[in-house]
């Protein structure tokens, strides 16, 4: 099993309002399924690579001509790749912390940062799902992911908890 791992927002930027982590878990055959899928995609519009934070900024990367139309249904091409026939074998899960609303109760000296928050909620999420079971899988983040540091720190608190996710994770 492998879990990708993707995070949006950064919650020491007073400025950002939303922290958001979204990951997809599913078996090797199922990624390399997937991964011709968006292959083609990515081919159908001529572009190697998509990065939301280039697709929506006016002067970045390769998606700088495309008009909104295109961008859209680029995404959704992009997220309709995700249909499987049993779609119990890709599990998607996130999880957007509003960061106002966590600083008004982060005050208290119990509250976990929202990155830790996001960590555990979508792997709890994806390992309590019954297809699969007690299998471990192989956590991958993006470069330079800030989330990935939390998981490091809760995994090594946790790992030896049969009963935690992070039995279930390989790092």
């Amino acid at each position: 099993l492998e879990i990708y791992l993707d995070g949006s927002g950064k919650s020491d930027d007073l400025n950002c309002r939303f922290l958001t982590l979204a990951g997809v878990l599913a078996e090797e055959g199922v990624w390399n399924e997937w991964a011709e899928r968006w292959r083609n995609i990515l081919g159908e519009y001529g572009v190697e690579y998509s990065h939301m934070r280039e697709l929506f900024q006016e002067s970045k990367g390769p998606f700088q001509a495309w008009d909104h139309g295109r961008k859209q249904k680029f995404v959704l091409a992009l997220l309709q790749s995700l249909s499987f026939k049993d779609r119990i074998k890709l599990i998607c899960t996130s999880l957007t912390v509003d960061l106002a609303a966590y600083r008004r109760l982060a005050v208290r000296p119990d509250i976990k940062p929202p990155e830790a928050v996001c960590v555990d909620f979508c792997l709890s999420h994806v390992f309590a799902h019954p297809y699969f079971g007690d299998d471990p899988a192989d956590v991958v983040f993006d470069n330079g992911e800030k989330f990935e540091r939390y998981l490091n720190y809760m995994w090594t608190r946790n790992r030896s908890d049969k009963a935690s996710w992070a039995s279930h994770v390989r790092i």
